[in-house]
């Protein structure tokens, strides 16, 4: 039997995005949304397309109404505002943000920010955090910093390497390389 509608917190689902990951976040989202307990949440799926426009999604109301759920979401539907459209879902009740967006603009801190700003809670990590996760170098520095050990590295910034054409390839050393 399921709980008075009214008195459920809302869950606001984030998926999509700009990033290359795109796909990833509407499938990782496919799968949170068929888990949710719907005696405790109202959930609120928001969509966020490839070129950064965010929706309510129509596939993932539908999915979530009817109990059938495609491979993947779509994150197309009505468009809707963030901040006033949080401010709004606030006003009528407790909201937890539950952000499924990978790579740059949605686990860089980005996202959290945007909902520091909205003074909504959500998911995860908070701004800081997110955004030295996204940087490698910059965790390695805060890790040194603090003592801990780590393996050796060698950080470059694509930005002061000078790449000629034709590009060539040549090893580093016989160390194993990673390029994140």
């Amino acid at each position: 039997m399921a709980s008075d509608p009214t008195n459920r917190e809302t869950l606001v689902l984030i998926f999509g995005g700009r990033s290359p990951e795109h796909q990833i976040s509407c499938l990782s989202a496919r799968h949170l949304l068929a888990a949710i307990d719907s005696d405790r949440f109202n959930v609120f799926p928001v969509g966020i397309d490839k070129t950064g426009t965010w929706s309510i999604s129509e596939s993932a109301s539908i999915a979530y109404k009817t109990g059938d759920f495609p491979e993947t979401l779509d994150p197309a539907g009505p468009l809707w505002e963030p901040l006033d459209g949080l401010a709004e879902l606030s006003s009528k009740g407790p909201v937890v943000v539950f952000p499924l967006l990978h790579g740059p603009m949605g686990e860089d801190g980005t996202i959290q920010g945007l909902l520091e700003i909205a003074y909504v809670r959500y998911v995860g990590s908070g701004v800081l955090v997110s955004a030295l996760a996204m940087d490698k170098i910059a965790t390695k520095e805060m890790l040194a910093h603090h003592d801990l050990p780590l393996v050796r590295y060698k950080g470059i910034h694509l930005s002061l390497i000078h790449i000629s054409e034709p590009t060539r390839r040549t090893p580093i050393s016989d160390a194993v390389c990673c390029v994140k």
